[in-house]
C-alpha cells in the first residue's frame, strides 16, 4: 500500500494517470468498496502522519450525507475504471500489460514517477510506501518511513549520477533532477540510463553541447505516456546520437509499437571498418529484364530508402518514372512520371536522383534530361513542379537542416539552396573543368555529413572528393591515381555514401564492384562484386552498378543499373 503524507492530492493529466496506473485504482476500488459496505471506510483528516500514528483515539465514523457523498464518489471512479478497462480490452497486446501490471507493487523510484501527475504544493513531501507494524498495546498500525524511498531512489542512480558528473553535468539529488550544464565538446562513447523514465534526465541528454554521443543504453522501460511520447520526440530531431540499446526488453515486449517507433527513431549502426556483407545480393526490385511493366525497371540510377514506410523508392531513368517497391513485393508502383518523356507537369525525361522531403511530404527529383529539378507530392494523381530550372543535374541530397544539395554535371560544381532560396550556393567546385583539388569534372553522386561536409564523386576524374564546410578545396578520399583496376584506383565512380566513422562506400560502375575506402587510407577495399567475378548476372556479380543505400539494420542497397535490377546485400553478422 502507498499513502500521501498529508490530506490527499490534486491530479493533473488526469485520464492519462487512470489508463497508466488503471490497475492499481482498480484494486484500491476493490479494498474501498468492501471496507465502505462494512462501515468501516472512512476519509482520513490528517493534519500529519506522525500525529496520526501516535493518536489512540477513536474512529469517528461519517455522517449518513458523508457517506451517500462517499458512495456517489466511489460509483464515479468505478465508471470511469469501467472505461479504462472497455479501452485496455480492445488491444490484444496491451491487455497482456494490464494483467502484467495487476498486482505488481510500486517501488522506490516508480512512487516518482506517480509524483509526475500530481499537483504537489509543498515539495518537501513525497509519496512513501506505508509499513504495518504492531505497537506495544497490540493495535496495528501504519506508518510511512518517510526518508526510506529517498535513500534508496539515490542508490538506485549513482550509476547514472557518476555517468553524468563524468560527462561534466551535474545532478540534484534534492529534485532528482539532472543540470543541464554539460560542457564536455568531445566524443561520449556510451551513456546509461538507469530511470529513463525521468524526463528531465531525458531533456539534459539530449540538450548536452557533446560532438557526438555514440550509444545511449536504456535499463529500465519508458512506462510514462507523456516521457515516452518525449523521449521518441527528441530521439528523432537529434543528431548526435547513432546507436540506441533497449537492454530491458521486458517492459517493451507486450507493446511491439514502441520498439518498433524506436527502431525508427534513430539509425542504429552496426558498421564498422570489420563488418562485411554477404556476398550473395537479393533482387528485390526489377530483374525481370529490361522494359516497361510494372515488374521491369530500365537503366536505374538512383534509390532512396524509406525505412519508415518498409519502402524504396526508384529513379527508374529511362522509363522516366519514380517507382515504389514496398519491402517484399514483386511489383512497382510509379509515383511519379510514367508519362512517356517529356517535359509536361506530369512527365519525367530520363530522371538520375530520388529522395524524400518528409517535412513536406513529398518527392524531390533530379530531372536531368528536362534540366531541371522537380518537386512531386506523394499523394498519388498529383504533378509535379519545377523548383529548379537550368541545371544539369545529376544527382542530389539533403541535409539535417532541410538544404538542398545538388551537382551540375556540365558546370562541374555542386550548389547548395536553403529553403526559399533561388540562385543556390557553390559548395564544391565551380572552378571550371579540371583535376585541380579546386576543380571538378562531370560530378555526379552527392552525399552530406552530420558535420555538412560534402563527399562528391568526380567521375572522369576518377576520385571521391570530400570538401568541408566553407572550404575552398576539396581534399582526395578514394581513387586519384587515373583509371584503373587496382586499390588505389577508381573507374567512373558514381554512387557514394559515408558511414558513421567517416568510411567512404563507393560504386566503382567500371569495374562492377562496391569499394570502401576506410577514413584516411590510400587505398580500398572490395565490398561486393569485382574480386574477378566480373561483369554478370548472377548474385554476386553487377554490371555497372550505379547509386547506393543504406537501411537502418546497415544492410546495403545498390542499383544495378545493367541488370536493370536492385540488389540488396544483407549485412553479415557471423
Amino acid at each position: 500500500m502507498h499513502v500521501a503524507p498529508h490530506n490527499g492530492y490534486s491530479i493533473k493529466k488526469t485520464r492519462e494517470f487512470v489508463i497508466r496506473y488503471g490497475p492499481y485504482l482498480r484494486t484500491t476500488l476493490k479494498i474501498a468498496q468492501v471496507l465502505f459496505k462494512l462501515g468501516s471506510f472512512i476519509i482520513p483528516q490528517l493534519n500529519s502522519v506522525s500525529e496520526t500514528v501516535g493518536s489512540d483515539a477513536d474512529t469517528i465514523l461519517p455522517t449518513p450525507d458523508k457517506q451517500n457523498e462517499m458512495e456517489e464518489q466511489l460509483n464515479l471512479v468505478e465508471k470511469l475504471l469501467d472505461r479504462v478497462d472497455h479501452k485496455w480490452a480492445q488491444s490484444k497486446s496491451t491487455m497482456l500489460g494490464y494483467n502484467k501490471l495487476c498486482g505488481v507493487p510500486l517501488q522506490v523510484a516508480d512512487l516518482r514517477e506517480v509524483e509526475t501527475y500530481l499537483d504537489v504544493d509543498n515539495n518537501k513531501r513525497s509519496l512513501g510506501n506505508l509499513y504495518r507494524t504492531v505497537a506495544i498495546d497490540g493495535h496495528v498500525r501504519w506508518v510511512c518511513l518517510e526518508h526510506y524511498d529517498d535513500i534508496s531512489f539515490n542508490n538506485a542512480m549513482f550509476k547514472y549520477i557518476d555517468q553524468l558528473e563524468a560527462m561534466g553535468g551535474k545532478f540534484d539529488t534534492k529534485t532528482k533532477a539532472a543540470v543541464r550544464c554539460f560542457e564536455t565538446k568531445g566524443m561520449v562513447t556510451g551513456l546509461i540510463m538507469e530511470h529513463s523514465n525521468n524526463v528531465d534526465v531525458i531533456n539534459a541528454v539530449f540538450s548536452s553541447k557533446m560532438k557526438t554521443l555514440y550509444q545511449l543504453k536504456l535499463n529500465n522501460s519508458l512506462h510514462v505516456p507523456s516521457t515516452l511520447s518525449r523521449f521518441c520526440e527528441m530521439l528523432k530531431i537529434n543528431q548526435t546520437l547513432k546507436e540506441i540499446d533497449i537492454m530491458d526488453q521486458i517492459g517493451f515486449e507486450d507493446e511491439p509499437f514502441i520498439v518498433d517507433l524506436l527502431r525508427k527513431s534513430v539509425a542504429v549502426n552496426h558498421i564498422n571498418i570489420n563488418t562485411k556483407w554477404k556476398q550473395h545480393g537479393i533482387t528485390i526490385a526489377g530483374g525481370s529484364g529490361y522494359g516497361n511493366q510494372i515488374n521491369q525497371l530500365s537503366c536505374p540510377r538512383d534509390i532512396y530508402v524509406d525505412d519508415d514506410r518498409q519502402t524504396i523508392y526508384i529513379a527508374d531513368g529511362e522509363n522516366n518514372r519514380i517507382v515504389q517497391w514496398k519491402y517484399g513485393a514483386k511489383n512497382g508502383q510509379i509515383v511519379a512520371g510514367g508519362n512517356g518523356k517529356g517535359d509536361r507537369s506530369d512527365q519525367l525525361n530520363e530522371p538520375t536522383g530520388v529522395i524524400v522531403d518528409k517535412n513536406n511530404d513529398s518527392f524531390i527529383i533530379c530531372d536531368w534530361g528536362n534540366r531541371r529539378v522537380v518537386r512531386w507530392p506523394r499523394q498519388i494523381g498529383r504533378n509535379g513542379e519545377t523548383i529548379i530550372s537550368d541545371i544539369d543535374c545529376q544527382h542530389l541530397t539533403m541535409d539535417k537542416n532541410g538544404d538542398l544539395y545538388v551537382s551540375d554535371c556540365v558546370k562541374n560544381e555542386v550548389r547548395r539552396w536553403k529553403q526559399e532560396e533561388r540562385e543556390g550556393t557553390i559548395v564544391a567546385g565551380g572552378n571550371g573543368q579540371g583535376n585541380n583539388l579546386n576543380q571538378l569534372h562531370w560530378p555526379t553522386y552527392i552525399f552530406v555529413d552530420e558535420d555538412y561536409s560534402i563527399y562528391v564523386s568526380d567521375c572522369l576524374n576518377h576520385r571521391v572528393m570530400k570538401w568541408m564546410k566553407g572550404a575552398k578545396e576539396g581534399i582526395v578520399v578514394a581513387g586519384g591515381n587515373g583509371k584503373g583496376y587496382g586499390s588505389t584506383e577508381l573507374s567512373y565512380p558514381y554512387g557514394v555514401i559515408v558511414d558513421h566513422l567517416g568510411n567512404v562506400y563507393v560504386a566503382d560502375s567500371n569495374n562492377d564492384r562496391i569499394m570502401r575506402w576506410c577514413k584516411e587510407s590510400c587505398k580500398g577495399s572490395v565490398v561486393v562484386g569485382g574480386n574477378g567475378n566480373g561483369k554478370g548476372q548472377q548474385p554476386k556479380q553487377l554490371n555497372y552498378p550505379k547509386g547506393l543505400s543504406f537501411d537502418v539494420e546497415g544492410n546495403l542497397y545498390v542499383v544495378d543499373c545493367g541488370n536493370h535490377r536492385i540488389q540488396k546485400f544483407d549485412i553479415d553478422l557471423d
